[in-house]
C-alpha cells in the first residue's frame, strides 16, 4: 500500500512539474537515465548553465553557426537551435543518434551526424553504460554496460565554415577532438565550451593544448559561496550545502574564472574564448 501511494504521488508531482520552456515545441524522446529525469522535470538538462552562457555572449549569435559535438539526444542542440542561425550536432551512438533524430526532424536550422569527431578516423568500440547512456566512452564504463562499434571522424578533413561557438562533451576525448579541428579553430577562433572532469588523464595535456592556440583564461557558472569553500559533493556534506542554498539567495547568472589546475572536482561547461577573435564573452 506505501508503494502504491508513493508512486501515485510522485507520478502526481512530475505530472504537474514536468515541463517544456515552450509549449508550442515539441517534447523531447528521452532516455529514463540521469540526464532524461532532470528534461523530465526542468525541460533542458543543465539549463541554468546553458543560458548562462548564452547571456554572456559579446556577440550577436543569430547571425553564426554553432557545433555540439557529443549531442546526445539533443538536449544542447535544442536550446542553442533558437539562439544560433545553424546548429551542426555530432553524436556517434547509433542507439542514441535516432533519439537525436526524432528531436530535431522538424527543424531546419539543425543538421545532424551519426559520427563523432577526433584526431583520426576510426571505428573503436565504445562502452555504454546501461544506467547512465550519457556516459559511452572508450576510455571507461560502469560495470553494467553493453557494447557498440561508432564512427569516429577529423572535423578538419570534412568542414570548412565560420563556426562562433563549439560544445564539446566526449568522454575523456576532449583534447582529441580539439586537435582534429584545431585548423578551424584557429582560423575562426570560436567561443569553446566543454565538460572538465578530473578523473580524465589528458587533463593537462587539455589545457596545454587550449592555451597553446590562446585560449588561456576558463570561465564557469558562478559558484553559491558555499561551492568555493566547501567543493565536496560526498553524503552528508552535500545535503547540508543543498539546505545552505535554499536559504540563502540565489546565484545571479554570470561566470567566474577558475584555475583549472587547482581543480578538485569536475565542472559543467567550462568556457573560454580568443582574446583576438570576433567572438567573446562580456566578462
Amino acid at each position: 500500500m506505501a508503494n502504491r501511494i508513493i508512486r501515485y504521488l510522485v507520478s502526481r508531482y512530475l505530472s504537474q512539474l514536468g515541463s517544456r520552456p515552450d509549449k508550442r515545441e515539441l517534447p523531447i524522446v528521452i532516455y529514463n537515465d540521469h540526464a532524461g529525469k532532470r528534461i523530465m522535470v526542468g525541460g533542458f538538462y543543465e539549463k541554468k548553465f546553458v543560458d548562462t552562457i548564452i547571456n554572456a555572449l559579446a556577440f550577436d549569435a543569430s547571425k553564426y553557426a554553432c557545433l555540439d559535438i557529443g549531442a546526445n539526444i539533443g538536449n544542447y542542440t535544442l536550446q542553442f537551435k533558437n539562439i544560433f542561425r545553424e546548429v551542426y550536432s555530432f553524436e556517434p551512438q547509433i542507439r542514441t543518434f535516432k533519439l537525436l533524430t526524432l528531436n530535431t526532424a522538424h527543424l531546419d536550422n539543425v543538421r545532424v551526424y551519426n559520427y563523432g569527431l577526433s584526431n583520426d578516423e576510426s571505428q573503436p568500440v565504445f562502452k555504454i553504460s546501461t544506467t547512465n547512456v550519457v556516459s559511452g566512452s572508450q576510455y571507461f564504463y560502469d560495470k553494467s554496460y553493453y557494447e557498440e562499434s561508432v564512427t569516429l571522424k577529423v572535423y578538419d578533413a570534412h568542414f570548412n565554415h565560420e563556426i562562433a561557438l563549439v560544445k564539446i562533451d566526449v568522454a575523456g576525448n576532449e583534447k582529441n577532438t580539439i586537435q582534429g579541428m584545431k585548423r578551424n579553430l584557429m582560423k575562426y577562433k570560436p567561443v569553446i565550451t566543454f565538460d572538465y572532469d578530473i578523473n580524465m588523464q589528458d587533463n593537462y595535456a587539455l589545457l596545454e593544448l587550449l592555451e597553446s592556440m590562446g585560449y588561456t583564461s576558463f570561465w564557469i557558472r558562478k559558484r553559491h559561496f558555499i561551492e568555493r569553500y566547501i567543493p565536496s559533493r560526498k553524503g552528508l556534506i552535500y545535503y547540508m550545502k543543498l539546505l545552505v542554498r535554499f536559504m540563502t539567495p540565489r546565484v545571479k547568472q554570470e561566470l567566474e574564472q577558475i584555475d583549472l589546475r587547482k581543480a578538485h572536482i569536475d565542472y559543467y561547461l567550462v568556457t573560454t574564448f580568443h582574446p583576438d577573435s570576433q567572438f567573446k564573452l562580456k566578462v
